[in-house]
């Protein structure tokens, strides 16, 4: 397996590849972008779009045939231009609309709404199991050890399970299971310790990242971030401009930090 760095390094040229096929396909004519795309449509071209991470990633197309097509023709790329092979394991061919495709530790499929296909998100079943699992370790050391440092491991773990999954569709519903599942484990390990509902006063980190006034226990001053309390963030696009290897590319990267720390500044000045 390739590291995360020589992934990017060397499938860099496969990105390209991909989108040149489709996105970004030389025409004589100068389009905008909406009129290009609806005149390439009209072609024999494939649609494809790529999604990767690292050496991880999936090509998105709109029929079985042209599937097929790009399966073997990537598979080739790779091989003929790059000296690397597909992993017979990991590499398949799946209709989004009949069956669901894991990639990230996220479950996709395609489902209808209103007369169109959107993506249908969940956490994958192998990674719900082992949330589930931590989220036990974390408690059962916090039964054994009520100090802040344990509550706070625990509150770090949840923080970062929601930020990564938060824009999956149904990410109410899969944390919403979990914590389900957990609240026996909860109640018997933390009921001697700990004061268990509606958060009183808690603290300003504590209100901006929770809403919906959940139940959940005190321990040692401070409360746990109960896992349910979530809802779906949508995926924002991002700019192709932003590079760090450009200074063009770095300048707009920091404008963006800068506005992003304004943001947050703004929010915290209005906690009390």
């Amino acid at each position: 397996m390739l590291s995360p760095l020589l992934s990017n390094i060397v499938l860099n040229n496969l990105d390209w590849w991909i989108a040149n096929q489709w996105e970004y396909v030389k025409t004589k004519h100068n389009y905008t972008a909406i009129s290009k795309l609806r005149a390439i449509k009209k072609t024999n071209l494939k649609q494809m779009y790529i999604v990767r991470y690292a050496d991880d990633f999936k090509i998105f197309t709109n029929s079985h045939k042209s599937a097929i097509k790009i399966y073997h023709a990537t598979k080739g790329y790779l091989k003929n231009q790059l000296n690397l092979d597909m992993s017979p394991e990991k590499s398949a061919i799946t209709n989004l609309r009949k069956r669901t495709s894991d990639f990230l530790g996220f479950s996709l499929k395609a489902v209808t709404k209103r007369n169109r296909y959107v993506a249908n998100t969940h956490i994958m079943d192998k990674k719900m199991k082992s949330i589930q699992e931590k989220c036990k370790k974390l408690i059962l050391e916090i039964q054994n050890n009520p100090t802040p440092k344990a509550v706070m491991n625990y509150n770090a773990y949840i923080l970062g399970i929601k930020n990564y999954y938060k824009i999956a569709t149904h990410i109410n519903i899969d944390l919403g299971k979990i914590a389900y599942l957990l609240s026996k484990a909860l109640h018997n390990r933390l009921k001697s310790i700990g004061k268990y509902g509606i958060p009183i006063k808690p603290s300003g980190t504590y209100k901006r990242l929770h809403k919906n006034n959940f139940r959940t226990y005190k321990i040692a001053g401070l409360y746990l971030f109960p896992l349910a309390d979530i809802r779906t963030s949508n995926a924002m696009n991002f700019s192709q401009d932003i590079s760090n290897y450009t200074k063009a590319g770095r300048r707009k990267r920091h404008q963006n930090i800068r506005a992003d720390i304004a943001i947050e500044i703004n929010k915290m000045s209005h906690i009390p």
